[in-house]
């Protein structure tokens, strides 16, 4: 009977640790089908990533293409412009000098023929011409000469080097003043006879 109680025991011990390892082979399954879950979950993620990085890296390549290109038409518009600039700002001072020059010319010829006349060809040339009306002629000749030259002034002041502002603003304000004054003397009968 010691024999048969001696198995019992050791066959129920057996039975329980083979239910002990049984449920330590289920707990262990369970967890290799989550980890592998895991894995293949964090596998399609990968991807995701790799993908979604290949093209965010695409659409930059594509985008700093096209920026470049963008850049480069600039520069080129920009080059034009210049150059555009400068043939007009050639053609305006070249405009400018004939303008001058032909206006000087005609003002000395003036000059000349008002200082060469006597007073009988004055009287001849117009001969209800009074005194005042030749005076007022040759300011207004006088006149036109310094409007010139005050231009020549004022234009030649955007050139004028240097960060002082506030010079070139005295000096056009100086320039204006001139004009105004001008525009006094050239008035008839002005008493601004100097």
């Amino acid at each position: 009977m010691s024999r048969q109680s001696t198995a019992d025991e050791q066959e129920g011990i057996t039975l329980e640790e083979n239910s002990s390892l049984v449920s330590t082979n289920d707990d262990l399954k369970e967890l290799c089908m989550l980890l592998d879950e895991e894995r293949y979950k964090m596998h399609q993620l990968a991807e995701q990533w790799k993908h979604f990085g290949t093209s965010t890296i695409n659409k930059l390549a594509s985008q700093i293409v096209d920026y470049e290109e963008k850049l480069h038409d600039l520069e080129e518009r920009q080059i034009s412009l210049l150059k555009e600039n400068e043939s007009l700002k050639s053609l305006i001072d070249q405009s400018m000098l004939t303008t001058i020059n032909n206006t000087s010319t005609q003002l000395k010829q003036s000059e000349k023929n008002v200082s060469t006349q006597t007073p009988i060809d004055r009287q001849e040339s117009s001969p209800d011409m009074s005194m005042d009306d030749s005076l007022q002629r040759q300011i207004s000749l006088q006149n036109m000469f310094d409007a010139i030259k005050t231009a020549e002034i004022y234009e030649s002041i955007g050139n004028v080097t240097g960060n002082d502002d506030s010079g070139k603003t005295i000096l056009k304000e100086f320039c204006n003043l001139i004009w105004k004054y001008l525009e006094e003397r050239s008035k008839p009968k002005s008493s601004c006879l100097l």
